[in-house]
């Protein structure tokens, strides 16, 4: 499944708030290094509205008997830390100020969150989606940095207001 954003959650408002988590590690113990940076996989994310143009767009049609699976996601399967890093460079281009922070605390595996984030990494291919989408005029946004790009305008005068 993809991760959901939009205008109010996204990973703008995490860099903006918590700085760029350092790499996850885990304990490797036929090592000489204590730790090792673990393989990052892909994942996929799906703007929220282009999630609602999908299912208003499957509502509309007539020609599905018995319905369909769709996985909804954008077309730029990418891993988290090239995400929150295009965030970062988004956030300082545009001026607007983070806490400071260049990292977050080193994250050590072993939480359930962070072991099913490692384990469920896949691509997905959003075809049936971009063909139902097709007659609305296709995803609005095809990709996170379109979608990044839309979140930091629908919030970047409220972010330079608060400093």
């Amino acid at each position: 499944c993809a991760g959901l954003y939009g205008n109010n959650f996204s990973a703008l408002h995490t860099v903006r708030n918590r700085g760029i988590p350092k790499p996850e590690l885990k304990p490797e113990p036929e090592s000489t290094r204590p730790m090792a940076m673990m393989d990052e996989g892909y994942t996929s994310r799906v703007h929220l509205k282009d999630v609602a143009r999908a299912i208003v767009a499957t509502m509309k049609r007539t020609d599905l008997k018995g319905g369909g699976i769709y996985n909804l996601s954008d077309s730029a399967p990418a891993p988290r830390s090239q995400v929150m890093n295009y965030a970062k460079e988004l956030l300082s281009q545009s001026n607007v100020s983070t806490d400071g922070r260049e990292t977050g605390d080193i994250v050590v595996a072993g939480s359930e969150r962070r072991k099913r984030r490692n384990k469920d990494r896949k691509r997905v291919s959003n075809d049936a989606m971009k063909e139902m989408l097709r007659d609305e005029g296709g995803l609005l946004y095809p990709t996170y940095r379109e979608g990044l790009q839309e979140v930091l305008a629908n919030n970047i005068d409220q972010w330079k207001a608060m400093g």
